[in-house]
């Protein structure tokens, strides 16, 4: 079994140290890739390093996760660290047990009603008192079977450098609250300083992660989406725009 964590470097080096430091604490072997987005700053411990001289969004870290070579890929976003030294042996050893088929996190969202599918949608935290599901896991954690990177386009239209996470979420998802946040997750990441510089503090961020579910019902790029309903939102949308 081959784990690999793709980071990407942006304005919180000091963070990432941290981050990468716990990684090698875990009970697991995990190949650590690092891409630097845009930055010069020197970072020590990774195995295999990427420099980029334009920051690239976040969907750059799923193309690289494609080419580990892993059997398993995930992401985690410099202001989150482990608290437990084998949070991510649990989470290969569950997804095993769910058949590889799931996208496993720590917080995720379910898709709400049209025209605003993502700010309408149900925030969705982890429990330690049960496994809960949800239609987008969040990207700030995302354990992934490679394997189903093969059902995800690696690029899409409209891209504003966030959504990624909206974008493998939905194009993995059979059904509707198909991932997984079990309940050993709760508790165990720590927080790290945010410095302001997250996506979330940028204006229109809720509104541009709208649009990209919009665009994949819109584009029949939802499995689970029946045509019947795809159909009556797409029409909806259209009035809308007017």
């Amino acid at each position: 079994m081959k784990i690999a964590a793709v980071l990407l470097n942006w304005k919180r080096p000091d963070n990432l140290r941290q981050v990468i430091a716990a990684l090698r604490e875990q009970t697991v072997p995990i190949e650590i890739v690092l891409w630097h987005n845009g930055s010069s700053d020197e970072i020590e411990g990774a195995d295999w390093v990427i420099r980029s001289d334009r920051n690239a969004g976040c969907l750059a870290r799923w193309h690289v996760a494609a080419l580990t070579g892993a059997d398993y890929v995930f992401c985690l976003d410099d202001d989150l660290i482990p608290a437990r030294a084998d949070i991510i042996e649990q989470c290969a050893q569950r997804s095993r047990q769910e058949g590889d088929n799931r996208i496993i996190g720590r917080s995720g969202r379910t898709i709400g009603p049209a025209p605003r599918y993502y700010r309408m949608g149900k925030s969705i935290g982890t429990s330690a008192a049960e496994d809960r599901y949800a239609d987008i896991i969040k990207g700030r954690f995302m354990f992934v079977p490679r394997r189903l990177l093969a059902q995800v386009p690696l690029g899409f239209l409209d891209y504003e450098g966030r959504g990624d996470d909206i974008w493998i979420s939905l194009h993995t998802a059979q059904t509707r609250n198909h991932h997984l946040l079990p309940g050993f997750v709760a508790g165990a990441f720590r927080e790290l300083p945010d410095l302001d510089v997250g996506l979330t503090q940028q204006k229109g961020h809720f509104i541009k992660r709208d649009r990209v579910v919009s665009s994949m019902f819109a584009a029949n790029q939802v499995a689970w989406m029946r045509p019947k309903l795809r159909t009556r939102l797409v029409d909806r949308l259209l009035r809308w725009g007017r």
